[in-house]
């Protein structure tokens, strides 16, 4: 874990999500959101209440501040509006454009298994929920299909996975097929 990013610690469901100091990333933020809602639910928070049991999750000083100085109009926000300023006030502003450069960069190398690589670009996806450049279902098949190593391309073709639509599906079927690929590979290299 990168010492210089925020993470959120929360062992214990009833108890306020805590956001560690240091800088924010837009997956603590995505992680923050998941343990808000846990701890919403755990705890039956209502709505109008959900922003005032969460201000003293936050331990970098800045964010501190911010919360001091602005709290009585922070209060007046419901929870959605301050993640939004949360959002605008300490992530960079290209944000967006950069966590979507990356997953359009994400090439499938013959070295990583595809199923490590598909959920580390699904895992960027997440991010990008509830903006304009979060990938559809339809969008993130067509990127996985077009990132793929050659060998697993040719595969997919070869036993036409490319027919299957339904992106889980699609998948699981290129996950057995590269393991597949990856154990005939093993077991070529063992009889020479």
């Amino acid at each position: 874990m990168d010492s210089n990013i925020a993470f959120v610690e929360h062992p214990v469901m009833k108890h306020c999500p805590i956001l560690t100091t240091s800088d924010v990333s837009p997956k603590a933020l995505v992680d923050l959101v998941d343990a808000h809602n846990e701890y919403f639910i755990a705890k039956d928070i209502d709505d109008k209440d959900k922003v005032k049991k969460i201000l003293g999750g936050f331990k970098d000083v800045h964010i501190c501040d911010w919360i001091a100085s602005d709290c009585e109009c922070l209060l007046a926000l419901d929870y959605v509006a301050f993640m939004a300023k949360l959002h605008i006030n300490y992530l960079p502003a290209d944000w967006e454009d950069n966590v979507c450069t990356e997953i359009l960069g994400m090439k499938m190398d013959k070295n990583i298994k595809f199923w490590d690589w598909c959920q580390a670009m699904q895992a960027l996806n997440i991010v990008l929920r509830g903006t304009s450049s979060h990938l559809t279902d339809t969008a993130l098949h067509n990127q996985l299909k077009a990132s793929l190593e050659p060998s697993l391309r040719l595969y997919c073709i070869h036993e036409k996975l490319g027919k299957i639509t339904v992106l889980k599906d699609w998948i699981t079927a290129m996950k057995e097929a590269d393991e597949k690929l990856k154990d005939d590979h093993k077991h070529s290299c063992e009889i020479f």
